[in-house]
C-alpha cells in the first residue's frame, strides 16, 4: 500500500468517525425541551439541544450537580415555538429576590414586573417587601442582566428594555441555565457598568 493510499484510508476512516459522532448527537433528545431531536452540543458541558440557537440565544447548561441546574424549570414549548423560562428577579435595594416559573418569552419586562412593583396591581405582601420600588415609577427602574463569560474582575451588564419581550431582550446574549434579572433603582444604576457593543 502506497503512502497516498494509506492517507486516503485514514481520511476515509476519519470521515466515517465524524459521521458516526454526528449521528449519535441527532439520536439523543434535547436537554432543554426534552422532546425534540438534538442538533447542537454545548462545548462546555456537552449538553445536547435542539433550538436555543434558532432564537439567537446561547444557552449554557451546567452539570446536574449544580444548584442552578437543579432549580431550573425552563422548557421549550414545541407547538408554540417559545421558551417558558425559569426567571430569577433580584431587587437589590430591598435585599429581596423571587423566582418565577414558566414565564413566556413573549411577555414584556414591564408585564413580568407589574405583579411585583406596580402601585395598584401588585400583590399586597410583595408590595410591602418592595416598598422602595413601588413608590418609584417605572421610569426610575432599570433591568440589568450580567454579561456571562467575563473575568470576575471585569463584571459588566446588559441593560434590558422594559417595553420589549423577554425573547427580544435575551437575543444575542449568553445565558447560564436561566435569566437572572437585576431590577435597580435610579440612584444605583451607576453600580451596573454596561458591556460595550
Amino acid at each position: 500500500m502506497s503512502a497516498e493510499d494509506s492517507r486516503e484510508e485514514i481520511s476515509r476512516q476519519e470521515d466515517e468517525e465524524q459521521r458516526g459522532t454526528k449521528r449519535k448527537i441527532s439520536l439523543s433528545n434535547c436537554g432543554v425541551c426534552g422532546s425534540e431531536e438534538a442538533k447542537y452540543r454545548c462545548p462546555g458541558c456537552l449538553t445536547h439541544s435542539c433550538s436555543a440557537r434558532k432564537m439567537n440565544i446561547t444557552l449554557r447548561l451546567l452539570p446536574i450537580t449544580f444548584t442552578k441546574s437543579k432549580e431550573n424549570s425552563t422548557f421549550f414549548h414545541t407547538k408554540e415555538k417559545r421558551f417558558m423560562w425559569h426567571l430569577k428577579l433580584i431587587f437589590p435595594q430591598s435585599s429581596t429576590e423571587f423566582s418565577q416559573r414558566r414565564v413566556s418569552d413573549r411577555q414584556t419586562l414591564e408585564q413580568i414586573l407589574t405583579p411585583y412593583i406596580h402601585p395598584t396591581e401588585s400583590d399586597p405582601v410583595t408590595c410591602q417587601k418592595l416598598k422602595m420600588y413601588v413608590h418609584a415609577t417605572f421610569d426610575n427602574v432599570k433591568v440589568f442582566m450580567k454579561a456571562e463569560g467575563r473575568k470576575a474582575n471585569s463584571v459588566r451588564y446588559h441593560e434590558l428594555d422594559m417595553q420589549k419581550s423577554l425573547r427580544d431582550n435575551l437575543s444575542y446574549k449568553t445565558l447560564i441555565e436561566y435569566p437572572v434579572l437585576h431590577i435597580v433603582l435610579r440612584e444605583h444604576w451607576k453600580d451596573y457598568p454596561l458591556k460595550g457593543p
